[in-house]
């Protein structure tokens, strides 16, 4: 079985994505956990934000 996934940045005007592709479950949590330690906010509120937009998302969800 393969694991498939494209974490693309949901940021206005933003491109920036990256392709997952494993065949090992432990695999792919460990490039999940690679992106998080990179920077990236992967599903949150059913979007996902690059490095350069994460902090930025942080900050206005501690401000509500």
């Amino acid at each position: 079985m393969s694991f498939e996934a494209n974490v693309k940045c949901d940021a206005y005007g933003c491109h920036r994505s990256i392709e997952l592709n494993s065949s090992d479950p432990a695999d792919a949590e460990n490039e999940y956990h690679d992106l998080t330690e990179k920077g990236w906010l992967i599903d949150v509120g059913g979007f996902d934000y690059c490095p350069k937009h994460a902090p930025i998302v942080k900050a206005e969800m501690e401000q509500d």
